[in-house]
Parts: C-alpha cells; sequence; structure tokens
C-alpha cells in the first residue's frame, strides 16, 4: 500500500493526466518524482500541499540516464504516451511500445513494488457487432458488452495498436517478477485537457459539426479527478495487483450531438450539425492522410482513427473497478463540462499568443 513516506515515480509529468495525478500525489504528502522531457517549475497544487516533488529530465524512448530516477521508488505510475492519431507510426511505437518496454525494465530493475500502467479502453478493439446493424441489434439486446474479460483486438491503426503492444509488455513482466495494474481509461475530460475540449471547441466555431456516429452512439467519458481517484485506488489496492481496470462512465454515456449543443451555447455559437455516411467520411480521413504523407497537406483534416472511434457504437461495464476499487465515476458530465469550460476559457485567456490552440484535432485521448 501507498504511504506518504515512499518515494513514489509519475512519467509524463508534464501531460494532461500525469500534471493532475502529481497534484493528488502531493496533495496526500507523498514524495513525487516526476519524469517529462521538458521539465516545470511548479506544480500547483494549493496550500494543501505537503509532499515533495523532484523532477527529471530525460526521454522514456533512451532512458540511460534514467536509472536514478527508478532507484528505490514504491510505485510506478507509467502515465507518458503518444496519443495523437495524426503521428508518424514510428513515433507512436516508439512512444508507446518501446517506452513502455524501458519502463517496466527500469522498474524491475529498481525493485518497484508495483507499476500502475494507464493503457486506453481502445484495446479492446470494435464492437462485434457490425457497425452498420448496431442500431437493430441494441433493440434486440445483442449488442457486445465490453469488459475486461474481454479479448484485445487490434483497429489497424497505429494508437490503439501501439496500447495493446504496450498493454502486453506489461503483462509479460509479471512473469518477472514485476506487479503490474493496468488502467483502461475512456474519453478523459476536464480542467487541464489541451486536446480533446479544444479540438471539439475549434470545430464547432467553424460553425458546422460533421456527425457519421450511428444511432444510439455515446461517448463514455471520464473526468479527470474521477480517473485519477481510480490511479490512487488501484496502486493503494492489493486485491489490484496484476489485475486491469476499465475506469469510464458507463451509466450516462453522452451523444456528440448534446456535447456540442452544450459547448456552442457555452460559447453562444451557432453550430449545424451535419449528418453523413460513414463509408465517405472514412474516404475522406484515408485520403487525407495520404495526401499528408506525400506532403501535399501539412496535417490530416481527420484520420480514419478518428473516424472509426466515432463510427462504432461502444457499450461497457466497469462492474470490476466498482466491486474490487470500491469505485465509481462521482462527476456527472454537466458538472465536469461546465468545470472544463471554465478552465478552458481562463487557459486561452492566460496562454501566451498562439499556445492555446496548437493541439491537433486528433488528440482527442490525451494523457
Amino acid at each position: 500500500m501507498l504511504r506518504p513516506d515512499q518515494n513514489v515515480l509519475v512519467t509524463g509529468g508534464n501531460g494532461f493526466v500525469g500534471t493532475a495525478l502529481i497534484r493528488r500525489l502531493l496533495a496526500q504528502g507523498y514524495s513525487v518524482r516526476a519524469i517529462s522531457r521538458v521539465p516545470r517549475q511548479a506544480i500547483a497544487v494549493g496550500t494543501e500541499t505537503i509532499g515533495q516533488l523532484e523532477w527529471y529530465v530525460g526521454d522514456l524512448e533512451n532512458p540511460e540516464h534514467l536509472e536514478k530516477a527508478f532507484a528505490g521508488v514504491s510505485q510506478v505510475f507509467h502515465v507518458a504516451g503518444l496519443v495523437d492519431s495524426a503521428a508518424a507510426s514510428y513515433k507512436i511505437e516508439r512512444a508507446n511500445v518501446d517506452a513502455t518496454r524501458n519502463v517496466c525494465d527500469l522498474s524491475l530493475r529498481g525493485g518497484t513494488n508495483k507499476l500502475i500502467h494507464i493503457s486506453t479502453c481502445d484495446v479492446f478493439g470494435l464492437p462485434a457487432a457490425d457497425r452498420r446493424f448496431s442500431a437493430a441489434r441494441h433493440h434486440n439486446g445483442r449488442d457486445q458488452v465490453i469488459t475486461e474479460r474481454t479479448s484485445y483486438r487490434a483497429w489497424s491503426e497505429p494508437y490503439p495498436d501501439s496500447k495493446i503492444r504496450a498493454a502486453e509488455i506489461v503483462k509479460g513482466y509479471r512473469d518477472r517478477g514485476l506487479v503490474s495494474t493496468i488502467i483502461h481509461p475512456g474519453w478523459v475530460y476536464g480542467p487541464g485537457d489541451r486536446a480533446f475540449l479544444p479540438a471539439l471547441i475549434r470545430q464547432i466555431k467553424s460553425g458546422i459539426m460533421p456527425i457519421w456516429s450511428p444511432k444510439g452512439f455515446q461517448i463514455h467519458l471520464i473526468f479527470i479527478e474521477d480517473l485519477v481517484d481510480a490511479i490512487v485506488r488501484a496502486a493503494d489496492e492489493r486485491a489490484a495487483d496484476n489485475e486491469e481496470f476499465l475506469i469510464l462512465d458507463d451509466a450516462s454515456g453522452v451523444e456528440m450531438a448534446d456535447i456540442c449543443r452544450r459547448i456552442s451555447a457555452d460559447l453562444r455559437r451557432v453550430c449545424w450539425m451535419v449528418h453523413v455516411p460513414y463509408a465517405p467520411i472514412l474516404s475522406v480521413a484515408w485520403t487525407s492522410q495520404r495526401l499528408t504523407d506525400s506532403g501535399w497537406l501539412r496535417k490530416p483534416m481527420l484520420t480514419t482513427t478518428d473516424v472509426k472511434s466515432f463510427g462504432y457504437r461502444f457499450r461497457y461495464s466497469v462492474a470490476k473497478a466498482k466491486e474490487v476499487l470500491g469505485w465509481s465515476p462521482q462527476t456527472h458530465f454537466e458538472d465536469g463540462i461546465r468545470l472544463a469550460l471554465a478552465w478552458h476559457a481562463q487557459y486561452l485567456a492566460s496562454a501566451p499568443h498562439g499556445d492555446a490552440e496548437d493541439s491537433h484535432a486528433s488528440d482527442l485521448k490525451s494523457q
């Protein structure tokens, strides 16, 4: 179990999830080591901070100088990862697969008691029910419900497939004595998000939101603080050793149209939601990626990963997290989106010119 007198390590310390996790650990009194390519001078956690924070600058893809960071830590929280589906496949492979292998190796050599690996619900693949018939199958009660027992299944896309390989690496190290817990979050949002929400805001500001989701499609969000709560519980719970958990709001999924209407109302912008067929939009994304690869476009308008993410109806169960961790989502979407939009407005007002809108539209599941 975690104790405040122990050192813990967080990779990806400058990221969305990493920052929130560090803030929580410091507030609870832990001595935190954080790894990032670019150090941050401090993390604002408020007057309740009683822990200590130590930065290590390094690249997990080339970790020769990071042994000291892993030495003698009780838990390692591996949060770092490349989420941009528009990035080159070799960059995604290095950041998500090679780096995870290095983290496992360093954790094992450093004597870590437990590795908590942050994965994604994408590893369980696209739903077994054919997307084109999912609405009919829903009425017949035959839609697949994804649980931790569901087998990993590839998307034939760089990002989700790299996360599958990373999770399999973590599991493989269990045979070598490295205890681990794998967390599979849904779509993470909340204050500090500079990818998912900004991408939606940019599209809404354009005045047109294309929607190709099947009838009944819902996004299973997870508020950042609820995710952090699950991560800390998993680190502290012996019953979570060598287990994996889906962490998302399985009871109150939100349709994309509802999210867009909520954001449009906050921005006081009119946005037309245009429903387009799945096959043509997938073709547009594929062509856009090929033109980018050929140098005709600076970046794709859309990626096939994005299209697939919104083109199938996913259903999940978090019963295992509720039973083993005593965890359940506490933040209703209306409260979470209000806090996220307020943070984003403040961020735009305070960020240097050009920095606030630098996230690619594909960075939807940012860690």
